[in-house]
């Protein structure tokens, strides 16, 4: 596992996914008809766990401009910026369930910060899957 450090907030348009996991498909299949310029932009996963045990994903790529996911009709989220604990799966439509399995590791991390969330992030045939620490006011 290694710790990946944001510098600056990222601004997302984003679609919820109507259930986990099998809504999740339909979100980003949503979220990109009705973007444009989908080479230029950063592709995410965001979740984080619900009272009654399931589990709230957005499917989400970044904003080019300000304001344009509500210029596009979407949803509006910011990756906030800090420290993550993270590991990269390759190829990981070989394996959908590694992804499951390799964020269960990762929230085993003492550290997590108890507003955090799960957060992927694709690129190509990879994806990276990152959990957010705690900030240093949180330690005190």
């Amino acid at each position: 596992m290694k710790t990946i450090v944001f510098d600056k907030e990222i601004a997302v348009c984003c679609v919820p996914a109507s259930s986990f996991p099998d809504g999740v498909l339909a979100a980003f299949q949503t979220l990109h008809g009705k973007l444009d310029r989908k080479d230029e932009r950063q592709h995410f996963g965001i979740s984080h766990g619900l009272p009654d045990g399931g589990i709230h994903y957005l499917a989400a790529a970044s904003e080019l401009n300000a304001g344009e996911a509500e210029a596009l009709g979407l949803d509006h989220f910011t990756i906030q910026k800090g420290a993550y604990r993270g590991l990269t799966i390759q190829n990981y439509l070989k394996d959908l369930g590694e992804i499951g399995r390799t964020f269960h590791r990762l929230l085993q991390s003492p550290d997590l910060d108890p507003e955090g969330y799960c957060l992927e992030i694709y690129a190509e045939k990879d994806v990276q899957c990152l959990v957010k620490l705690k900030t240093e006011d949180q330690n005190g």
